[in-house]
């Protein structure tokens, strides 16, 4: 087992807490740091101005990720060469993979808007929420 300097245990409500207060702490000194712009080339359409704004603190979801389960799912179903000996587990042993990949992963949400500024398309506004889905292997993120 590997020594540990810091350990520390967080439930749901306590982490999205501290994540609020990152946030606005980040956004009371310097509001810039959540927003950033780019111009986009695109050949045959043109120029066009884009730029991005974080609109609130990201908020994680501890419990077991339903996009991983369903990818590893996925995966199973169709795998590709380098796993076909997988496709042949019954999917009792499938559902258990499944299971045991998505029990090690969570998502964080992030929302963000994007606004067409100005350039040879209309302006307009996207707004999105950014999903990250992570999980651990061999005991790393």
């Amino acid at each position: 087992m590997r020594p540990f300097n810091i350990v520390a245990g967080l439930d749901n409500a306590t982490l999205n807490a501290y994540l609020a207060q990152v946030y606005d702490a980040i956004y009371s000194a310097n509001p810039s740091l959540l927003s950033w712009g780019t111009t986009v080339w695109r050949y045959g359409t043109g120029r066009f101005d884009l730029a991005f704004a974080v609109q609130g603190p990201p908020t994680a979801i501890l419990t077991p990720s339903t996009a991983a389960r369903e990818y590893v799912e996925q995966l199973l179903a169709t795998p590709p060469d380098e796993l076909a000996t997988l496709g042949g587990l019954a999917p009792e042993a499938r559902a258990a993979l499944a299971e045991a990949a998505a029990g090690a992963s969570f998502d964080v949400s992030v929302p963000v808007l994007v606004q067409f500024l100005e350039g040879d398309i209309d302006s307009g506004t996207i707004t999105f929420t950014l999903q990250v889905h992570t999980s651990t292997a061999s005991g790393q993120n």
